[in-house]
């Protein structure tokens, strides 16, 4: 009878506090004008939902508009429960733009809701350099700038997004973590990513954990296939945030990737490791009957990605179809499973190196035997080429193709007793339900639960805004000279109207650098800037500011820039954001009844309204959204234009730059 009661007692303590805790987001949100912050319906109420959805241990989906304050909309509630459970929260966002505001959102939230915050930023291990790799091999370094070296050898900060300035792909490759020796290295006390690994397994009583989605996806892998978690398994929220981005960071976190050097690499190891075996004079036979079967394997993925080149016109780096033309890959499948036996029957004090050897050779051996089924096998094959259109830039890559299911299963089902919120500005296609709305999104991903009405942008558009799209521009395929040269012309002269401040948001660095090169010959008056190489993009986006210029841009700049009042006040779309058809396109379109309307336009609507929403951050911003696409302009007659301008949140619309001007001198021009 005493359990009955004490049972009976903690149930109603449970039930208090849930109830306690929703009833505590709602005064919070309540007293926020009182605090002398403004309020915002949409932001109260993507509050409340995501606080009834903790409450419940339900999951949702939910779009919050740009503007809503999404972050402090579900940070709230989540320092209210991670108080009530003593557990942290984690928040994943697929862009560092996001990342870095979130630290001071967490700091603004712990002082609305009066709970104090302690936050950990988790990232890839590639995005920290490392101090052993570097003092090991200083002589082999001395190429690179001393700085770099002094920087990572000398600071207790090797995060390359803070470093004194922006390095290089080709010079961070060579210095960052690959392989980490974690407790067994000597420079682990003054190593930012171990640090930083063991804060966000939980260790350092960190209450809110802020990961990119790359880490979030590699973590629930490796949970998946039974290893220990390295992101805390002990929290009580789980929130995913620019959750449009999901479905592509999973597919990149599955993808695996071989070229030529890599198979070199990889027979070297296995010499090196098998090299003090008994045998070793029949596997070094073996080996080298291994290295020509590859070498003619790769010349033949060679011979068949430049007719596919010759055939598409693609640009560097883009995906393409991949197969065999006449190699057959039976008898380098036979040495592999036997280079795979001599593995696991090794003895060897390093059992690391001998794991990570054989997940290789597995790895390449499934490579041989999918790609050979290609249509009955459950992967997907492209190829990828570099920009210098070789043997040795070529890389075979493969992925499932069911990557709905997977993140089904290890994300959504792995989670089956706590909450997952997923939000971001760009979740919903126009439809006239909540299940049209959220479909594309909800099948992408594989969620199948609870989705509630998208939470509106606060931000008068009509008033501060006006679309732009001009007539008579050729189209950007089918005559792409002469539409170059005419979105030269029109950027210029857009530049000249706005003084400046414009943002040109371009699908392809091809069509940048050409449009880039145009510019610079022709326009003195203004700056004409493009974005640098790497992640980190904080110099020429203050570069960018300071001079008032144009700064052209492509791939990050779509989504998570945030420059708010006159410092912007004009976003150019060079061409509707059409995805490039490629296997991975290809494949989903094939899977659908109408491959158009339910994939290709869903995925350029939600890049197009990302796009978009780069112009107007705040109330008070005010400026001009230009399309530079013939196909939703007044001529235009197809099936889409509609759909695709009722997507975007600008209505007022203009044809002509006389109107541009008079916008600009009446409204915005003054308070420059």
């Amino acid at each position: 009878m005493v359990w009955f009661n004490d049972a009976q007692h903690a149930v109603k303590i449970k039930k208090s506090r849930d109830e306690l805790f929703v009833q505590a987001t709602f005064d919070i949100f309540d007293q926020l004008e009182s605090m002398g912050f403004e309020s915002r319906e949409g932001q109260f109420n993507l509050a409340l939902d995501i606080a009834e959805a903790i409450r419940d241990k339900r999951k949702l989906m939910v779009e919050a508009g740009v503007g809503i304050g999404k972050s402090l909309g579900y940070l709230i509630p989540g320092l209210i429960l991670s108080k009530y459970s003593f557990k942290p929260i984690i928040i994943a966002t697929s862009t560092i733009q996001l990342t870095e505001q979130l630290q001071n959102d967490v700091k603004l939230a712990s002082s609305i809701a009066g709970i104090p915050a302690m936050s950990i930023v988790g990232k890839g291990r590639n995005n920290y350099a490392c101090q052993d790799k570097v003092l090991q091999n200083l002589s082999n370094l001395k190429d690179i700038p001393k700085w770099i070296t002094d920087w990572v050898v000398e600071s207790n900060n090797q995060d390359r997004g803070e470093a004194p300035k922006p390095i290089e792909n080709k010079i961070w490759d060579r210095i960052s973590v690959d392989k980490c020796k974690f407790e067994k290295c000597d420079y682990k006390q003054n190593c930012r990513f171990y640090m930083m690994r063991e804060a966000i397994k939980g260790f350092l009583n960190h209450n809110v954990i802020i990961v990119n989605q790359d880490l979030l996806i590699a973590n629930l892998l490796r949970v998946s296939e039974g290893y220990s978690a390295f992101i805390t398994e002990n929290h009580s929220l789980l929130v995913i945030d620019e959750a449009h981005n999901l479905e592509e960071k999973t597919r990149n976190a599955l993808t695996k990737e071989w070229g030529l050097k890599k198979v070199e690499v990889l027979l070297k190891d296995v010499t090196n490791l098998l090299s003090r075996r008994y045998d070793f004079k029949e596997i070094k036979e073996l080996i080298k009957h291994s290295k020509k079967e590859v070498n003619d394997l790769f010349s033949d993925f060679w011979q068949f990605a430049k007719n596919e080149l010759n055939q598409s016109h693609v640009e560097h780096s883009e995906r393409i179809n991949i197969g065999l033309l006449k190699y057959n890959p039976t008898l380098l499948i036979d040495y592999m499973y036997a280079i795979r036996d001599r593995i696991e029957l090794h003895t060897t004090f390093d059992e690391r190196e001998q794991e990570e050897l054989l997940s290789k050779v597995i790895e390449f051996t499934t490579l041989l035997t999918e790609l050979d089924k290609q249509t009955s096998s459950n992967l997907l094959f492209w190829a990828e080429i570099g920009k210098h259109k070789n043997l040795k830039s070529l890389k075979i890559c493969f992925a499932p193709k069911d990557i709905a299911g997977t993140l089904n299963e290890i994300l959504f089902e792995h989670h089956f007793n706590k909450p997952v919120i997923l939000t971001s500005a760009t979740l919903t296609q126009p439809g006239n339900t909540l299940e049209e709305k959220y479909k594309y999104q909800m099948d992408s991903i594989g969620y199948q639960e609870d989705v509630t009405e998208p939470k509106e942008s606060p931000f008068p558009y009509n008033l501060n805004s006006r679309l732009y799209i001009p007539n008579g521009i050729a189209h950007p395929t089918n005559e792409k000279k002469q539409y170059l040269n005419q979105i030269t012309e029109e950027i210029l002269k857009l530049g000249k109207i706005t003084q400046g401040r414009t943002l040109v948001l371009f699908t392809s660095k091809e069509d940048l650098d050409t449009v880039y090169n145009n510019l610079i010959v022709r326009e003195s008056a203004l700056s004409i800037l493009k974005q640098i190489e790497g992640s980190n993009q904080n110099s020429i986006i203050d570069e960018f500011i300071h001079l008032k210029g144009i700064l052209l841009s492509t791939g990050v700049f779509w989504e998570g820039i945030n420059i708010k009042g006159l410092d912007l006040s004009s976003v150019i779309v060079t061409r509707l954001p059409f995805p490039v058809p490629d296997p991975i396109i290809n494949y989903k379109t094939q899977q659908s009844k109408d491959g158009f309307n339910e994939v290709i336009l869903p995925e350029m609507i939600t890049k197009l309204r990302q796009g978009a929403g780069r112009l107007i951050r705040s109330e008070f911003d005010k400026g001009l959204l230009t399309i530079l696409d013939q196909r939703v302009s007044d001529a235009a007659t197809n099936d889409y234009k509609h759909r695709v301008l009722d997507a975007l949140p600008i209505k007022n619309k203009l044809t002509n730059l006389q109107d541009v001007k008079a916008f600009f001198n009446q409204e915005i021009i003054p308070y420059y």
